[in-house]
């Protein structure tokens, strides 16, 4: 298990070290997702056994996508206010889940946790916990989003 922190701190601790393995790594995966910023689906995570530079890569690809999110978080903590100011019905509250459909599309996590596998035929995985601070008002919009 990885516990980090502070996003932003593991990120710019460790953007180095990515890079150097993103090199190293005979994974075409990230070298394209460092080229182009997008992620072809086909990657080494259906291999028997996984290297450790690439387990490191899609940990660092992990943390990433929860940074996209709280870096944002000024746009999920104006919704909620917003939504609290409103008077619920049906309509204000379609009329509001409509505004923040593309929020909600890119919030790519389900919670302050995720796994990356280490052996698919061993069923062994990694866990990295991300700190709750930083991601409970997003997980209050999607609380809030999902649930009316």
């Amino acid at each position: 298990m990885i516990e980090i922190e502070n996003i932003k701190e593991w990120l710019n601790s460790n953007k180095h070290k990515v890079n150097i393995y993103i090199n190293r790594t005979e994974c075409h995966r990230w070298k394209a997702w460092r080229r182009d910023s997008r992620l072809p689906v086909i990657g080494c995570a259906g291999k028997e056994e996984r290297n450790d530079e690439c387990i490191f890569i899609e940990v660092f690809y992990g943390v990433f996508q929860y940074y996209k999110s709280v870096k944002n978080e000024s746009v999920y903590i104006d919704a909620l206010l917003e939504y609290e100011q409103m008077e619920l019905n049906e309509d204000t509250v379609s009329t509001w889940r409509n505004k923040y459909e593309q929020q909600i599309d890119d919030i790519q996590f389900h919670g302050s946790k995720f796994q990356v596998v280490i052996n698919k035929d061993r069923n062994e995985i990694l866990e990295v916990v991300l700190p709750q601070e930083e991601l409970k008002h997003i997980v209050k919009f999607k609380e809030v989003y999902w649930n009316y």
